[in-house]
C-alpha cells in the first residue's frame, strides 16, 4: 500500500480514501524493513468492501493530479455502481476539474461529484476541515457512546445480573466484578469477567443479555465450547437505553 502506511502511527490522512473511498496500491517487489512498499513508478487504484476488491487502474506516480482522476469514478460508476452514493435530484453550479478538485482537497472543501449529468455523494464518507476521515469519526463516536452505555448499565443493572447467574448457575459469585471487553461491533459485546470467570454477550439493539458460564478463560479463546453452557435472559433496559 502507500508508503504512508509507515507512518500508521502518526496523524495520517488519505483524502482519495477519505472522500472517494479508493485506496492506491504502490506496485513494487522493493520494500522497507518493516515490510511496507517502497515508492513505485505505477499505482494500483483498487475499491474494497468486506469480501471484494475492484481493481479500477493503474496510473504512473508522477501523472499530475493523479489522485483526483474523474476517470476513476466514471470506470467505477460503469463497473460497479452499487458501489456509489447516488443522489436523487440536484446539479453543480459549475464543473470542477481534476485540477480544481486536487485544489479542494488539499485544503479539506468536501465536494460532489458529477457524472453524466447525476450527483454522487463521497462514498468513503468524506472529511472534515481538519481533514479526519467524517466515517472513522462517526464510528470513534458511536463506539465511545456505546461503551458508556454498556458502563451505565452495568452500573444500574449489575445486582439483577448477578443475581440472575447465581440463580440459574447455582453457583455464588464474587462480588468485586473485574470486567474486561474481549470483544464489540458497537451494537454488541463480549465482556469477560476475570473474578468469577463469567462471559457475557450484551446485545444492546436488541436489547438482550445473553449470559455464559465458562470453566476456564483458556477454553474459550480457543473456541472449546465443550467446557461452555449457554444460558438466555432479557434485561429490561428502560430508562438506561433512551
Amino acid at each position: 500500500m502507500s508508503t504512508k502506511s509507515r507512518w500508521i502511527k502518526r496523524k495520517f490522512n488519505d483524502d482519495l480514501l477519505n472522500d472517494w473511498g479508493i485506496y492506491h496500491f504502490h506496485l513494487t517487489k522493493r520494500f522497507h524493513d518493516d515490510g511496507t512498499a517502497k515508492r513505485s513508478k505505477y499505482q494500483l487504484f483498487a475499491c474494497c468492501d468486506d469480501n471484494t476488491m475492484y481493481l479500477v487502474q493503474i496510473y504512473p506516480h508522477d501523472m499530475k493530479n493523479v489522485y483526483s482522476q474523474k476517470e476513476l469514478l466514471l470506470i467505477v460508476k460503469d463497473n460497479w455502481s452499487h458501489l456509489l452514493y447516488l443522489l436523487d435530484d440536484g446539479k453543480l453550479s459549475e464543473k470542477i476539474s481534476d485540477e480544481t478538485r486536487a485544489n479542494l482537497r488539499s485544503n479539506h472543501c468536501m465536494t460532489l461529484t458529477e457524472i453524466d449529468d447525476k450527483l454522487y455523494f463521497p462514498h468513503g464518507g468524506g472529511y472534515a476541515s481538519d481533514g479526519s476521515s467524517i466515517n472513522a469519526v462517526r464510528k470513534r463516536n458511536l463506539y465511545s457512546n456505546q461503551v458508556h452505555l454498556l458502563e451505565l448499565i452495568f452500573q444500574e443493572k449489575n445486582i439483577e445480573i448477578m443475581e440472575y447467574i447465581q440463580s440459574k448457575l447455582e453457583i455464588e459469585l464474587n462480588r468485586h466484578w473485574k470486567l474486561k471487553l474481549l470483544k464489540t461491533n458497537a451494537y454488541s459485546f463480549t465482556i469477560i469477567e476475570l473474578i468469577n470467570l463469567i462471559v457475557m454477550h450484551l446485545n444492546l439493539s436488541g436489547n438482550s443479555l445473553q449470559i455464559i458460564e465458562v470453566k476456564s478463560i483458556n477454553s474459550l479463546l480457543s473456541n472449546n465450547h465443550g467446557t461452555i453452557n449457554f444460558l438466555n435472559h432479557n434485561f429490561k433496559l428502560e430508562g438506561i437505553i433512551a
